[in-house]
């Protein structure tokens, strides 16, 4: 299954330079996954009233391999790749308006019990490997630690921050990271490629503290609610 969309940056999703955003990308790849799955009445709003299930991310790992100024027109197509038995996986490619490679990305999902917790398999809720497609993209997940990190920020979730399944969206996260670091740093040196690894839920009161470390050119986030790690992100620059 494929989705394939036209639309211009607009003011929402770009940065402080003019161009298309971290926040904005993020924002593409999340709306052309919900998109697809709406497709196929697979959307959060679907399989929460027939399955009583939410779709969680992952985790969620993209390059940028060049910017796309405000109001210019980009083409996104988002395709699933891979379905297993308890993940799916999801490829997401945004072009200019050359029809250039700009952003490319792999997101993988998982459905959640919403009584229980628990992890769903994904043919309970009608899916199978004949809706995978070939990749578009070669990216790879990594393997990141930092052994040395000092707190950053800290943040209470508020209403603002909540989605539909009533917890942290995953793109607040990334508003949390990017604001450890000054308007200069971004505009000097922009993010280039970024992972996240979603590993738990925050909610809405819950406070959460950012760590930040640099390891072999890299920057690597921890968030933490308590003694609970709830994300962890790898920013390349």
């Amino acid at each position: 299954m494929r989705l394939e969309k036209k639309q211009k940056v607009n003011s929402v999703i770009s940065d402080s330079a003019g161009c298309l955003s971290v926040f904005g990308i993020l924002s593409i790849i999340e709306e052309c996954i919900t998109e697809l799955l709406g497709s196929m009445e697979l959307d959060d709003i679907s399989v929460r009233e027939k399955y009583n299930a939410v779709w969680v991310f992952v985790k969620t790992r993209f390059k940028r391999v060049k910017s796309i100024p405000w109001n210019a027109s980009y083409t996104a197509e988002c395709r699933i790749t891979k379905v297993r038995n308890s993940a799916v996986m999801l490829d997401v490619y945004i072009r200019d308006e050359s029809d250039e490679t700009a952003v490319f990305g792999r997101t993988e999902i998982c459905a959640l019990d919403i009584a229980t917790g628990r992890i769903l398999k994904v043919s309970s809720l009608g899916m199978d490997k004949d809706d995978a497609e070939d990749a578009l993209c070669d990216i790879k997940y990594t393997r990141f630690r930092c052994d040395t990190m000092e707190t950053a920020d800290e943040v209470r979730v508020k209403y603002s921050n909540v989605d539909f399944a009533m917890h942290t969206n995953n793109k607040e996260y990334v508003r949390f990271i990017l604001d450890t670091y000054s308007v200069d740093d971004l505009i000097s040196r922009p993010v280039q490629e970024m992972e996240i690894m979603y590993k738990e839920q925050s909610y809405e009161g819950d406070i959460l503290t950012v760590k930040k470390g640099s390891d072999n050119g890299r920057d690597v986030f921890e968030i933490m609610c308590g003694d609970r790690t709830v994300i962890k992100s790898e920013i390349i620059r």
